[in-house]
């Protein structure tokens, strides 16, 4: 039989009954889709703006964080499959904080060597 129809039939008498079993699904950690999706969109903002990437990286972090004391709270009423999700959102945040810093940083470098380059050439030096 299907899990979800795991049932038992008992024949009394003239009438049929029906007994289920109750199947309990525990509840997904709040926000672990948003995380992981943070997570990720961060690193694909990379390549088109790294200040947006950023942002996302750190709301992404400071919700994991959020979602992993609620997990520590009651490990046994969620599902493990979720906590997967906010870690991987998690990791992916921080490998994103970390590719968009060094992007940020590199370009406000380029932009003071260009500017330091014309400014230069306008002093004649």
């Amino acid at each position: 039989m299907d899990n979800l129809d795991s049932g038992q039939q008992n024949t009394q008498g003239q009438g049929q009954s029906q007994q289920y079993e109750k199947i309990y699904v525990k509840p997904s950690l709040p926000d672990d889709g948003l995380i992981l999706g943070l997570g990720i969109g961060s690193l694909l903002m990379l390549f088109i703006c790294g200040p947006a990437g950023l942002i996302m990286a750190i709301v992404a972090i400071g919700k994991a964080k959020n979602a992993e004391q609620v997990y520590r709270q009651n490990p046994g009423k969620y599902d493990n499959s979720t906590y997967s999700l906010v870690n991987s959102g998690r990791i992916c945040a921080i490998i994103g904080v970390v590719l968009n810093s060094l992007w940020v940083l590199g370009s406000l470098l380029y932009v003071f060597i260009i500017i330091g380059a014309f400014g230069a050439a306008a002093l004649g030096t």
